[in-house]
């Protein structure tokens, strides 16, 4: 015998209720959306609501260092993760940095012989390469171990991440993580696809003047090469299975979007094979995502990250 157990009636004097017909207050009540404003965003998620990226701690510091590096040509890696959201997160961080001309390499972990996050000996061999900055997606909140060997070697770690934060965090230079005690950004649920395009937001956003005159033609100019990088975006909010309220909704709703039309080479070779006729998150969730994790659990997720970033078209094609 089944028990049912139903969510609690909205109380009769509720904002909601004041905006919306009885079912659809209670229905938007169910899903703890309890203010007239996170209604509006739930049906009408426009690009213009998403939230400052400088309102996250660390995101100033983060961006000064980064900058720093770029322009001093210092070494930076990107280290990040073996599935679609660490991927995309690459992706994402990989793409701003390189039209910036920046000195980078990216670092995706073997899920078998490296296993998740940093460790100390793919961190030996970071230094030995002459490493000066460190930037995680998608891990590095809980490598505080590995965080203090970079630092005693003279390596600074900024740290982007979504996963709950351990009661003692790295010594990191910065740290960009919505669920740290004490953060101020407002959406607490992002991806780690969202956490690295907000970095990405906030780099183009606070690039130097002589940078402002590089060419951003081709995407529209700055706040569309912002775009651009929304379908990547998508498909790691979606593949790691968030809740799409609040800004991760905004991230999908215009990241289907831009997928619709992407002009991601690999992507396009990859929809090819899906053969889509409509765009919505089961495109990416069942038939997107599942794709790109399946190379990490076959053999290196570096081939989907490859996908992702190429811009030649038979390296597209053969991936």
């Amino acid at each position: 015998m089944k028990n049912w157990r139903l969510r609690p009636n909205l109380p009769d004097e509720h904002d909601l209720a004041t905006v919306f017909s009885c079912l659809i207050a209670q229905l938007l009540y169910n899903r703890k959306i309890e203010k007239a404003t996170e209604a509006d965003i739930f049906f009408n998620p426009s690009f213009d609501k998403l939230h400052d990226p400088f309102l996250f701690n660390d995101m100033r510091k983060s961006c000064e260092r980064i900058w720093t590096a770029i322009l001093k040509k210092e070494k930076i890696l990107i280290h990040g993760d073996y599935d679609a959201d660490g991927v995309t997160s690459s992706a994402i961080l990989a793409k701003t940095l390189k039209i910036f001309g920046a000195d980078f390499s990216v670092f995706i972990p073997h899920r078998e012989l490296d296993g998740y996050g940093l460790n100390l000996r793919n961190i030996e061999n970071f230094i030995f390469s002459g490493t000066k900055l460190v930037i995680t997606v998608d891990c590095g909140i809980t490598n505080v171990d590995e965080v203090q060997k970079l630092k005693e070697h003279g390596v600074e770690t900024v740290i982007t991440d979504h996963h709950e934060p351990p009661e003692i965090l790295p010594e990191a230079l910065a740290i960009i993580d919505p669920k740290v005690v004490g953060e101020n950004y407002p959406c607490k649920f992002l991806s780690g696809a969202g956490v690295a395009y907000k970095l990405a937001v906030a780099l183009l956003r606070s690039a130097p003047a002589e940078m402002y005159e590089m060419s951003f033609v081709e995407y529209g100019g700055m706040v569309g090469f912002e775009k651009w990088l929304l379908d990547i975006v998508a498909i790691g909010t979606v593949a790691d299975m968030v809740p799409l309220l609040e800004e991760n909704r905004i991230l999908t709703k215009w990241g289907l979007l831009v997928l619709s039309k992407t002009r991601n080479l690999g992507l396009q070779k990859l929809l090819e094979k899906v053969s889509v006729s409509k765009f919505d998150t089961f495109t990416i969730g069942f038939q997107l995502a599942p794709r790109l994790n399946a190379a990490g659990r076959m053999k290196h997720a570096e081939a989907a990250y490859r996908l992702l970033i190429t811009e030649d078209i038979d390296e597209a094609t053969a991936l």
